[in-house]
């Protein structure tokens, strides 16, 4: 029983600390994906034709039609390697680089922060 206790303790302490670096400190990364992560990952579902998770990046879901996630799809194929990386970033913008390099496509994609970061 005391370990019980100790554990959810733990725990209680743990998750406290978070929502403080969070939401006092403006922590970025803690419980939410990086800029980085939320590029590559829309990238990911556009390539495997997922629109709807992909839809789930955007800060607008309704953005970009079917037929333009389609174009964006042929443009970085199927099952490719992708990287993604920060170029810009402060606490409410930033600038990532997402590139597919056996198919030598480098995309830009520009996120906003609000409760997590969204691609525009």
């Amino acid at each position: 029983m005391r370990e019980l206790l100790s554990g959810l303790a733990m725990f209680a302490l743990l998750a406290g600390v978070s929502f403080v670096a969070v939401e006092t400190l403006g922590d970025r990364e803690t419980v939410v994906s990086p800029p980085d992560a939320v590029a590559e990952q829309f990238t990911r579902a556009v390539m495997a034709k997922r629109w709807e998770p992909a839809r789930a990046y955007l800060a607008d879901p309704e953005s970009r039609s079917d037929e333009e996630l389609e174009a964006m799809q042929q443009e970085f194929g199927e099952g490719e390697n992708v990287e993604a990386e920060t170029v810009s970033r402060d606490d409410e913008e930033a600038v990532v680089a997402v590139r597919i390099r056996s198919r030598g496509v480098v995309k830009n994609f520009a996120l906003t922060f609000d409760e997590q970061w969204q691609i525009h």
